[in-house]
């Protein structure tokens, strides 16, 4: 595949803060001249919700992602949350949820005419902080042993 079908943004690493409600946004505008089919995959199950997780965009249209950290998960240490956005020309110009869930079964990621786009995460500096402070004081204070 040669001319990208989907503009993506932001690049980069995507932040989740406290302030947001662990909710990072994207923007996806299609800058093709026909309309694409799109899908949001976790490459964990459960840890993100994602909104909307897929539909197709005309020629010139934009959507907004939004990209939510569910409660009680925690981003891995070594960075392998991953959430891709895979796209393709689209076969109808609608939304048929029956259709649309048949063709994403039949035309898998490895599927050389799609069109992947890869977010990684990081938590932000204050909520990392909070945390450190949480974890310092529900430590007790002299080793188990000694009392």
């Amino acid at each position: 595949m040669t001319a990208k079908l989907l503009k993506v943004t932001p690049l980069g690493p995507l932040t989740f803060s406290k302030e947001n409600n662990n909710t990072t946004n994207i923007s996806v505008n299609n800058i093709s001249k026909v309309p694409v089919l799109y899908k949001l995959q976790s490459t964990v199950w459960g840890k993100f919700k994602m909104r909307p997780r897929w539909g197709v965009l005309l020629p010139n249209e934009q959507t907004q992602c939004s990209i939510t950290l569910n409660q009680g998960a925690e981003l891995s240490k070594r960075g392998l949350d991953r959430v891709l956005l895979v796209c393709m020309m689209a076969p109808i110009n609608s939304v048929d949820m029956d259709f649309t869930s048949a063709f994403w079964r039949h035309n898998i990621c490895y599927d050389p005419m799609v069109e992947k786009h890869s977010f990684s995460f990081q938590q932000s500096k204050d909520s990392l902080k909070r945390q450190e402070l949480l974890e310092t004081a529900t430590r007790p204070i002299a080793p188990i042993y000694w009392r």
